[in-house]
């Protein structure tokens, strides 16, 4: 399918060669990059560049104005415009969140004693959002005795937050403010503390800083500084509140740092060294430390007691490595241990007693989601998880930890209507080029006629497994007949930590073929055709997509490549940049000619060839630390150079958010106009009838 376009702009070509390894590698849209990098860009014909093809964008898309506007109301339709949380009990507080009719955020509230009893807002996120175009709050955290909370909020998506402190019971009380962290805190027992985390001018975690709540933050004290740069820093808390965990972890190791909260000036004990290749997770159980090791003998982890009073950390193995169960995560309650996993592709919960028998919590739908939701009680016997599948609303469950009784808290509200009978959910094995079964999760519409346009989602790195979740957002394609599929590739970790192993380093190639292979099945089976599977990645996600445009073009009718991960060989050369150093342990390091070679093969940016690709739609954010936009940009650039001289007709669009980040819109209405709009681009690339 072609389309009527204006000229498109085209960026201007300059030479640059990079050589490494004795080769050469051309680049002429490097000026593209921010060359005063992490300042932001002021480049004139960068941002004039960014601006035209923001205007193209713009300009196919107001032809489309009545068409998004529809899509957008739909999805306005299905959301309750004056929805709540189910209230949490933390002490004597009952916590929840609620939006207003209209309101793109929410109040932070609660309520003493009862749920009977008067509303307290304690953060007016809507108040304090007014005037920016882009404003998030990463952490709400209320401090032990509930008088305080501190609160971290990001102005412009750069994920740089400033962290506040407000005193509940004294309005008037004015606390310094600290800028540029890491987006939580955690309170020492007696509240008198917070411990958080810079983030370095790079956008590295490096260090943790100690703050006197009420104090002048040049005064706060340095409590641990990372020096290793291929690892970053993240700070939490165990579930009693014993503790605080200073993480450091890389992609493949990890070391953990225990400060007790009841002694917050203590200098940090290191529970194990770090050592090559394992990764381990505590909480505090009873008297003993709950910890999951993963190494290469365990890959699927196996859990061990530590007394925690024993020096030195002798273990009792409790669960054994399992390779059927992979295990990832835990959660500590005074009387059972939650064991979190994943067993054939889905989610699974465990439930330890305190005699250490282990039963399973059944869930009845053969594929479904489940995730912890907030429990933020330590002794008590109710678990709340929240509840979904691909076309099952979420429902927000609490679970009766000795009787496996669930009591639903909260369904979704649909308020335009919804009916899970109306639509079909199924799961598919395509057999990748290697032999190995891919699991496809999918859903449709009854009474679809069959071929029929397909959308295919995919991540396929870090391990992030794809949940089979609901999300109202989909049912605008899936009810104008299109099909919407999540092919778990390897690089995830569906299906065991080897499905991650088995597509990162000199097997990351698993993770395009398996995608291909995905594709390549749906139309075998005749669900589709060649030309009708529109894809959609984000990030590494984006990633995927540009190999997979590159290796398997004919397949697609349509691509979006959210914020992608598209110039790998620029970017994982290039220290400067705040996830390289860590993520070597991902992608490789091309300073050793084998990886080099490796990911040069498959770097989207770097394989752009004359063929014929599908129709594209490119985001970017201006203030994006992990993809930077020039990535994007460049991209755009080198495959319009491509698209003018051999596709007239096919659509290119790259869309610049000057004000944002990697996560794009943050108010919920703003955010359903993006989603609208690359729905729409979408329906028309595969020429579904509105």
């Amino acid at each position: 399918m072609t389309f009527r376009l204006p000229p498109p702009p085209l960026a201007q070509k300059i030479d640059h060669t990079h050589m490494l390894h004795g080769k050469s590698r051309q680049d002429p849209y490097h000026w593209l990059r921010n060359q005063t990098y992490p300042k932001p860009v002021e480049d004139k014909a960068i941002l004039d560049y960014l601006n035209q093809e923001n205007s193209y964008t713009q300009a196919a898309f107001d032809g489309w104005e009545k068409d998004i506007e529809t899509i957008f109301e739909e999805q306005k339709g299905r959301i309750k415009q004056d929805d709540s949380s189910p209230p949490y009990q933390d002490g004597e507080y009952w916590y929840y969140r609620r939006f207003e009719a209209g309101a793109q955020y929410p109040l932070i509230c609660r309520k003493r004693g009862s749920l009977n009893a008067p509303e307290e807002v304690i953060l007016d996120i809507p108040q304090l959002a007014s005037g920016h175009e882009y404003f998030k709050v990463s952490t709400v955290s209320v401090s032990n005795n509930h008088r305080y909370v501190a609160y971290a909020i990001d102005i412009n998506g750069s994920e740089r937050f400033t962290l506040y402190f407000k005193d509940l019971t004294n309005p008037k009380a004015t606390f310094s403010h600290i800028d540029n962290v890491m987006g939580n805190a955690i309170w020492s027992a007696n509240d008198d503390y917070v411990f958080y985390a810079p983030i370095e001018e790079t956008w590295r975690t490096e260090k943790v800083y100690r703050h006197a709540l009420g104090g002048d933050p040049k005064k706060d004290v340095l409590v641990f500084h990372e020096k290793d740069r291929t690892f970053q820093l993240n700070i939490a808390e165990t579930q009693d509140r014993s503790h605080v965990l200073i993480v450091s972890h890389g992609h493949e190791e990890n070391e953990i740092n225990l400060i007790p909260t009841t002694d917050p000036i203590a200098q940090p004990v290191c529970f194990r060294p770090r050592q090559n290749r394992v990764e381990y997770n505590l909480e505090h159980w009873g008297n003993n430390w709950a910890m999951v090791i993963h190494d290469d003998q365990h890959l699927n982890g196996r859990l061990v007691f530590i007394n925690d009073k024993d020096t030195t950390r002798l273990e009792e193995e409790v669960l054994p490595h399992n390779e059927n169960f992979y295990i990832t995560g835990l959660l500590a309650f005074s009387k059972h241990l939650i064991i979190e996993g994943r067993e054939a592709g889905l989610p699974v919960i465990y439930v330890m007693d305190p005699n250490r028998d282990i039963k399973k919590v059944p869930f009845k739908e053969a594929a479904y989601d489940v995730s912890l939701a907030t429990n933020a009680t330590y002794d008590t016997a109710i678990l709340r998880v929240a509840y979904s599948s691909l076309a099952t609303p979420t429902s927000v469950i609490d679970i009766n930890l000795n009787t496996f009784v669930f009591d639903v808290k909260k369904v979704q509200e649909i308020p335009s209507g919804f009916n899970p009978s109306d639509y079909v959910v199924e799961r598919h094995m395509a057999k990748s080029h290697d032999g190995v079964e891919v699991p496809i999760s999918l859903v449709y519409k009854k009474g679809i006629k069959m071929p029929a346009p397909l959308l295919l989602y995919g991540y396929g790195s870090y391990g992030f497994s794809m949940p089979v979740s609901f999300k109202e957002s989909r049912f605008s394609l899936i009810d104008r007949g299109v099909i919407y599929a999540i092919a778990h590739i390897r690089g995830g970790s569906e299906m065991s930590k080897k499905w991650y192993e088995d597509g990162k380093y000199l097997k990351k190639k698993n993770t395009f073929l398996d995608f291909i292979s995905a594709a390549q099945y749906l139309i075998a089976e005749e669900l589709t055709t060649k030309g009708k599977i529109g894809i959609w990645g984000g990030s590494a996600g984006g990633m995927l997509i540009g190999a997979s445009i590159n290796m398997a073009p004919d397949l697609f009718g349509a691509a979006i490549a959210d914020v992608p991960f598209v110039d790998v060989m620029t970017t994982m050369l290039d220290t400067s940049l705040p996830l390289t150093e860590p993520e070597l342990k991902e992608w490789g390091n091309p300073n050793d000619p084998k990886y080099y070679d490796y990911m040069l093969s498959y770097s989207p940016y770097d394989n752009v060839t004359d063929q014929t690709y599908p129709h594209l739609f490119v985001n970017a954010g201006l203030n994006d630390p992990r993809v930077t936009y020039w990535e994007p940009a460049k991209w755009v650039a080198k495959l319009r150079d491509v698209k003018t001289r051999t596709q007239d007709g096919h659509m290119l669009f790259l869309k610049t958010e000057m004000g944002m980040g990697h996560s794009g819109a943050s108010g919920r209405f703003d955010y359903l106009k993006e989603i609208a709009q690359m729905q729409v681009f979408i329906l028309k690339a595969l020429g579904v009838d509105f």
